[in-house]
């Protein structure tokens, strides 16, 4: 045993001291795989079920926003100033409009918000591409808003019935706003 130290040099008691310290780690890393083991078989479950709940609610919520700002009708923005905004775009040019409100309760925690909608000046008159451009646009752009009654009259008054009237219109519309009270 004296000749095994006589000749020690710093590379043989590093060589000595790692054998006995690499036995030790291996019952330690032992006994850690099998408490790892025991935690990961109690977690596969529940775990990954939260998880893929997790994930399911994120794509939900990421689909709905996704939705809410593509349409003109944000949360609490005001109904009106929604159908101003369709009818004085480039694409409809309705120009301004009365907008009349009321209110019906169908079912017990629902309401309807019914809106009247005439043109300002109810002698001017509009092709009929233009009116139904208008009520597409208001449901296309929201999906809180739909159309419910139409009412289209010819702009003409007092035309004889042999003459053929222009393409010149006004209406009336309902449109309506269902949600929660």
């Amino acid at each position: 045993m004296s000749d095994l130290f006589k000749n020690m040099n710093l590379a043989r008691f590093i060589i000595m001291m790692t054998v006995p310290l690499a036995i030790g780690l291996a019952v330690f890393e032992s006994g850690q795989a099998e408490r790892v083991a025991s935690i990961q078989a109690g977690l596969d479950g529940p775990v990954y079920t939260l998880l893929s709940q997790i994930q399911q609610l994120g794509d939900d919520h990421t689909r709905l926003t996704n939705e809410l700002n593509g349409e003109g009708l944000k949360g609490d923005a005001a109904p009106q100033t929604y159908i101003r905004s369709i009818a004085t775009s480039n694409r409809v040019e309705i120009g301004d409009v009365k907008i009349s409100e009321s209110k019906r309760t169908p079912f017990t925690g629902i309401e309807d918000r019914i809106y009247t909608i005439r043109p300002f000046d109810s002698e001017r008159g509009f092709q009929r591409l233009k009116v139904s451009n208008f009520l597409y646009r208001l449901e296309e752009d929201s999906s809180r808003i739909k159309v419910t009654d139409i009412s289209i009259d010819i702009a003409q008054r007092r035309i004889k019935n042999h003459i053929v009237p222009d393409d010149e219109w006004t209406f009336t519309a309902q449109v309506t706003s269902r949600q929660a009270k």
